[in-house]
Order: structure tokens, then sequence, then C-alpha cells
């Protein structure tokens, strides 16, 4: 979920009725992301707030909230528990879900996906997805936007091999020392001798790539569900309109896991 330092913000409205951004913490604050309204305005990432703010007068600029983000990715991952149990969390914004155990119970792989991405959009959420046999190449290739399902571990080789260096996990004197070599893809990073690499980058990156290719096992932790649900939802502006109230709840509702979605009252009196 890249927009999800955002997300965290905007669920709470409707599209397009405030321009907002999100921006970073320090003594030169910049514009990391934005909504569409700040967006169609000229405002884009790596812009001063100064500058932004000049666009428009009445933009709404929120410091990042890395705390809120991950109780985001917290909340996610209970609604999809709903879809399978083995769910995992790869901060700062990145969640894995095992489907194999799950696609005969909703219909199929396709059926299954189209539910859950169909859900996250429902809930404010914009993703990037994949899939493939092994965690790490699901995650390379969700973050290189190849949207790609890949159905066996043989396949992964060619699916990853036009993927950019920036894919991997790694620290970025790995990345640099690649790009030193004339690396730039991780099909080029493939060809390598593993006995080199390991040697110019050391073991443990080498244990990552077999992770990624099936080579060896890549067991995650799993998330394991709280025994309430509780849930919040910032609202960005000031609200006037029960409208807009209702829209916010709508989405707090949404987010409900599947199991406890049934017992759930709203008293009228509320509104």
């Amino acid at each position: 979920m890249p927009r999800l330092p955002l997300e965290i913000f905007t669920r709470s409205e409707r599209a397009g009725e405030h321009a907002l951004a999100v921006a970073n913490v320090g003594q030169r604050a910049v514009v990391l992301l934005c909504n569409q309204a700040a967006h169609d305005a000229g405002i884009c990432a790596g812009m001063p707030v100064s500058s932004a703010r000049a666009l428009i007068a009445s933009l709404i600029v929120h410091r990042r909230d890395v705390r809120s983000e991950q109780y985001a990715l917290q909340q996610l991952a209970g609604w999809l528990y709903q879809f399978s149990s083995r769910v995992s969390l790869r901060p700062p914004c990145t969640l894995l879900l095992e489907i194999q155990g799950s696609q005969v119970l909703f219909g199929g792989r396709a059926s299954l996906l189209d539910t859950v991405f169909s859900g996250l959009a429902a809930l404010g959420y914009q993703i990037h997805s994949a899939g493939a046999p092994t965690p790490l190449a699901a995650y390379s290739l969700a973050c290189g936007g190849s949207g790609r399902q890949v159905e066996s571990v043989r396949e992964l080789p060619a699916a990853l091999a036009p993927l950019p260096l920036s894919v991997l996990d790694w620290e970025q004197k790995l990345l640099d020392r690649l790009e030193g070599m004339g690396v730039h893809r991780l099909g080029e990073l493939f060809r390598l001798p593993r006995d080199g690499l390991a040697r110019r980058l050391g073991p443990v990156s080498v244990r990552s790539l077999d992770r990624m290719l099936g080579c060896c096992p890549d067991p995650q932790d799993l998330y394991q569900p709280p025994a309430r649900f509780c849930s919040r939802l910032s609202l960005s502006a000031e609200v006037e309109q029960a409208g807009a109230l209702l829209f916010s709840l709508q989405r707090l509702l949404l987010g409900l896991p599947g199991d406890w979605r049934w017992t759930t009252l709203v008293p009228a009196r509320y509104f």
C-alpha cells in the first residue's frame, strides 16, 4: 500500500472534499504524498510545504504518523483474516496473504482476489498486488508494480528478471555496490556466480535470493487476531454535517472482520 501514509488521513472523507497532503517531520518540511485535489492544483511529492501552501491557502497538511500507519496495517491484517488464517505483516506498508488453502472456499483464485481487492477499495485503500509461490517473490513483484500472478517456482526467475534492484529490501550500500558493478536488474543479479556474490555481498544476501526463488524455506511470523475488535478513524477536517460522519462510520463498519460484522448494531440516537 504505497499511499498508506496519506490514506490514514483521507479515508474519513469522500474523494476530493479537501486538498490534503502529508509532509515529513524536520526542519525542511516537504510533501511526501498528496490527494487528487492537491495534485490538480500543481502540488507534488518533493515540493516544500511553503510552496504548496502558496498554491492552495486552504491546504490541509498532516505530518507523517508512522504509529498510525502501523495501527492501520494491524487493522487490515484483522480484516484479511476472514480470507486466510495465514496473514503476515511486513512493515511499513505491506501485508502478505497465503491463499492456496482458501481458493476453493471462495470460488477460485480470481473470485477470491476480486473480493479482497474490491473490499480494500471500499475501505479507502489503493494497492499494488502480486502473487507468487514465495513471500519474497510476491513482495518484489508487487513493489515492482507488475501485478503478476506467478503459478510455479520454475517461472520465478523469468518473472523476476525485469525488476529493478530497488525492489530488494537490502541495505543501500549493497545496492550501490551492485550498481557500481553494472548490475541494475534482478535477472543480471541471478546470473552472477554464487560464490563471488557471497564474497562481495555476504551470505545473508545470497540466502535472501534463495528464499525469493524457493530454494530454501521462508517461514513468516503469522498475525494473531486480538480477542476484541477496536478501531478508530481520524477526521481530516472539521465536520459540520451528519452525512460526512455517516460516510466515516460506514468505512469503520466495513473494516470489521467478517466473523464479527453480523453482531454490530449502531444506535440511531447517535445521529
